[in-house]
């Protein structure tokens, strides 16, 4: 065969796996899609049924807490399999989960048995991002991972700004638990999908896989949870970790406790409810693919991961917190609105960014690995918001001032940490994981 042929085969190739790739994206989409719609609609019917249940804010604390008391340690456990277990199979079984406990919820009697569903929900979700990410270092090469999680995480926002409108509609009609039947018929749908149609790796149709990628696999051997434990005690994880954690602790009081804000103090009703429910999501969504976009273009340009990656995050986070505390302090309701929906936007854009930062010193073969441990440690900062956000409000004088405390404790939090990822995070001074070293290296 001639050169010309040879390199036409090559080209026409990588154009199919190029193609076949960004279809897996697709898939990884409506999975986001589902899984934070499950998340987001214990928040959209919080308001029922707490009334339902006679439960305090406390005890809602305890509710949205508990969904984060196994997500960590399955985060671990399940994103270290997805390193050499198949990724298609991993996410079947999590589907499965998330399908399954919405029906769950339909026979709930009282604060344990709820509490009981959340454990089992956040077990199933708590390893989606650890192996959605190994499915994206099967696909695409790693100047793209930004893009690959931006398709992610517009799973997650869209999944609620579209899901709530309609789920609070039929809650309306058909009280809340219809909302958790129709989650859970959804599931299922998107699981069957994902089984006929998902694919494991390129290999797979008989397409090349990525070539960085290729290249990582024969330098970097995947190495043990005992030698990449070593890892956590680096300024840089620690930075990456406390970012993702003010990061995850905005997200879930948005999902735990804005919708029972607006609600509750603002008193909303109706489209306005629908609007303000949904708001955070859609600009999150415009927000990240065009962030996503200008990192990976800004990477490539300069392989400069401190401009491109450090910087960007390090604004989100300011931005995030300006935003939030002066929603404490404007007196319309619409502006704040505005403000609190463009402030958990921009953490979750962060969140785009974090993982990327990360994985630019870990070879594919430890990607669930790295994903995992991030996600399990930094989303222990979701099982403490609610809690003591829940605690600050009952202590307060009123709902409106402890809700305004929360927010501004919350903003202090985000600034003080963003500062510190500016300044501290300097990974080419302190990698993380070497794509060039041995296992001795650790």
């Amino acid at each position: 065969m001639s050169k010309k042929k040879n390199y036409e085969l090559l080209n026409q190739t990588n154009m199919k796996t190029s193609r076949y790739a960004w279809i897996m994206m697709l898939f990884l989409f409506f999975l986001a899609f589902i899984n934070n719609l499950d998340k987001a609609v214990i928040g959209i019917a919080s308001v029922p049924i707490m009334k339902e249940l006679h439960l305090n804010p406390t005890e809602w604390g305890l509710v949205g807490s508990s969904f984060y008391w196994l997500y960590a340690i399955s985060a671990i456990v399940v994103g270290g399999m997805a390193d050499t277990h198949s990724s298609k199979k991993l996410i079947i079984w999590l589907s499965i989960i998330w399908a399954s406990v919405q029906f769950l919820t339909l026979v709930i009697i009282g604060l344990p048995s709820l509490i009981f569903t959340r454990i089992v929900l956040g077990a199933g979700e708590g390893p989606a991002s650890a192996v959605a990410a190994a499915v994206i270092g099967k696909w695409l090469p790693k100047e793209k991972y930004a893009i690959g999680f931006a398709f992610i995480f517009l799973g997650t926002l869209l999944g609620p700004a579209i899901g709530s409108p309609i789920l609070l509609s039929l809650m309306k009609t058909h009280g809340w638990r219809s909302a958790f039947l129709a989650t859970g018929i959804l599931g299922f749908v998107l699981l069957v999908i994902w089984v006929i149609f998902a694919k494991e790796s390129p290999k797979e149709l008989g397409l090349a896989s990525p070539s960085q990628s290729e290249t990582q696999s024969k330098n970097t051997p995947s190495i043990g949870w005992r030698q990449f434990f070593k890892i956590i005690a680096t300024k840089n994880f620690i930075l990456i970790i406390l970012t993702g954690m003010a990061s995850y602790w905005l997200i879930a009081l948005n999902l735990i406790w804005f919708p029972n804000f607006y609600e509750n103090v603002k008193h909303f009703e109706g489209s306005r409810l629908k609007l303000a429910v949904s708001l955070p999501f859609l600009i999150t969504a415009v927000l990240q693919f065009i962030i996503a976009s200008l990192s990976d273009r800004s990477y490539r340009k300069t392989k400069n991961i401190r401009k491109s990656r450090i910087a960007y995050v390090s604004i989100l986070m300011f931005l995030s917190a300006i935003g939030l505390f002066l929603a404490t302090i404007v007196k319309s309701s619409l502006l704040a609105m505005i403000l609190l929906s463009i402030s958990p936007g921009l953490c979750t854009v962060s969140l785009v960014l974090l993982p990327v930062i990360l994985f630019e010193t870990v070879s594919d073969k430890n990607i669930g690995k790295a994903q995992g441990v991030f996600t399990s440690l930094s989303t222990i900062a979701s099982i403490i918001a609610p809690l003591v956000f829940g605690a600050i409000i009952q202590k307060s004088s009123s709902q409106v001032v402890g809700f305004n405390h929360g927010f501004q404790i919350t903003a202090l939090l985000i600034l003080i940490i963003g500062i510190l990822f500016w300044f501290g995070v300097r990974p080419e001074s302190n990698k993380i994981v070497s794509n060039q070293s041995s296992n001795k290296t650790f």
